[in-house]
């Protein structure tokens, strides 16, 4: 288990607030394809590091920083819009869910769990994703990167989520997988668990597992 256990709460725990990617979606692959594609048109080198610090930030975000990493020319309106052809080829043909996706939202949604979805992806993306997948009936609110200025590590989206769901912060415990997710998650003031996927990162500041089916034992803690 994780080197720090978050204290426990004495309000019952109502909301569980989900990031999508890499989370619920088993997209984390196919968007480092996407970058590495991205950058090897440009003949700058792609690096798992500097993919780790962008899985997070809206795609806008993502833009700048790569610019500045590899000190691109191109205009970023176009560099934008050659992103975003890249990542929405991957919505749509490639970027499946992970199998303890819904059999976990289902359960939740049974015991009577309010569930949202904060995502630093955008609503063209992740709504048809959605529909797809039958996935409206799970979801009390969804917020997109298009919603917010600043995307993960900063709070904003979390802050947003709870300004939307009227939820008190004691009340919330947040599904991450990314470091920059849980540190937006923790600036806000809720509680976090993070979702180890892929052989990501290990930065666990928080209770991990490695199965969203494990999530019923850490929640316990909270409850």
């Amino acid at each position: 288990m994780p080197p720090e256990k978050e204290s426990k709460k004495t309000i019952m725990l109502k909301w569980i607030f989900f990031d999508f990617d890499g989370t619920l979606v088993n997209s984390i692959p196919h968007l480092y394809n996407a970058y590495a594609e991205f950058l090897n048109f440009f003949d700058c080198p792609a690096s798992p590091e500097e993919f780790s610090t962008i899985n997070g930030p809206s795609l806008k975000e993502i833009i700048d920083i790569l610019y500045k990493n590899h000190s691109l020319k191109e205009d970023k309106k176009y560099l934008y819009a050659h992103y975003d052809s890249l990542i929405k080829h991957a919505y749509t043909s490639k970027i499946t869910p992970f199998a303890d996706s819904e059999p976990t939202l289902k359960v939740l949604k049974k015991l009577g769990f309010l569930i949202a979805l904060s995502t630093s992806s955008h609503r063209a993306y992740v709504e048809k994703f959605i529909e797809h997948n039958s996935w409206q009936t799970y979801f009390k609110h969804c917020i997109f990167a298009d919603d917010v200025l600043h995307g993960k590590p900063d709070p904003e989206i979390y802050l947003l989520t709870l300004e939307k769901t009227a939820a008190k912060p004691e009340e919330v415990l947040v599904v991450e997988d990314s470091h920059n997710g849980i540190q937006s998650a923790k600036k806000a003031g809720l509680s976090a668990i993070h979702i180890v996927r892929n052989n990501q990162e290990k930065k666990y500041t928080v209770p991990y597992i490695t199965s969203l089916k494990d999530i019923f034992s850490v929640m316990e803690t909270y409850i």
